[in-house]
C-alpha cells in the first residue's frame, strides 16, 4: 500500500482531501495531521506512531506551507536531512502563489508546488491528479510497473523482444 501524509492545519482541507481519496478508492492509504510536530512525530516513529506496522513511513508527503507554528520549508529541511526520508517525494499544496516562495521550495528540494484552488471541487480534482500521479503512475525506487522496464541503453526499439 502507498501511503499519503497530508498536513494542513486547516480542518476544512483536511475534510476535502479525506472525501477526494474516498471518492477515488485510496481511503487507505491517507493518514492527515494538523501539525508540524505532528509531521515530526509520524516520521520519526514517535509517541502514538511508533508502531511501523500500524503507521508505515508514507511513499509521498504533502504539506500546506504554513502548519500551526511551524513553516514547511523547515519541515522540508529537516526531512531532506534524514537519510531514511530523503527520498520521499514531497508535494507543496499551498494557499500562496508567490514566486519567491515557489522558488525557495523547489532550491530546498520540494518535487512539486500546487497552489490550492479555492473552489471545493476543483480543489478535489487537484487531489486527484496528486492521487493519480504520485500513487498511480509515478515509478520510485523498485517500484517499476510491468512493461515499463528501461532498456539498456543502445537497444533499438525494434530490438526490445
Amino acid at each position: 500500500m502507498r501511503l499519503v501524509l497530508y498536513a494542513d492545519s486547516k480542518e476544512s482541507d483536511q475534510v476535502l482531501v479525506r472525501r477526494a481519496f474516498e471518492r477515488y478508492g485510496f481511503t487507505q492509504n491517507l493518514i492527515t495531521v494538523g501539525d508540524g510536530d505532528a509531521v515530526i512525530a509520524y516520521l520519526s516513529g514517535r509517541g502514538k506512531y511508533a508502531d511501523r506496522d500500524l503507521f508505515p513511513l508514507p511513499a509521498l508527503i504533502v504539506l500546506e506551507t504554513r502548519l500551526g507554528g511551524r513553516v514547511a520549508r523547515d519541515l522540508v529541511q529537516w526531512i531532506r536531512f534524514q537519510k531514511n526520508l530523503r527520498k520521499i517525494p514531497i508535494v507543496i499544496f499551498s494557499s500562496w502563489e508567490m514566486s519567491s516562495d515557489i522558488q525557495e521550495a523547489y532550491n530546498i528540494g520540494v518535487n512539486s508546488y500546487i497552489v490550492k484552488a479555492s473552489d471545493p471541487k476543483a480543489f478535489e480534482s487537484q487531489v486527484r491528479r496528486v492521487i493519480d500521479f504520485w500513487l498511480r503512475f509515478n515509478v520510485t525506487e523498485g517500484k517499476i510497473p510491468a512493461g515499463l522496464e528501461v532498456p539498456p541503453p543502445g537497444l533499438e526499439k525494434n530490438q526490445r523482444n
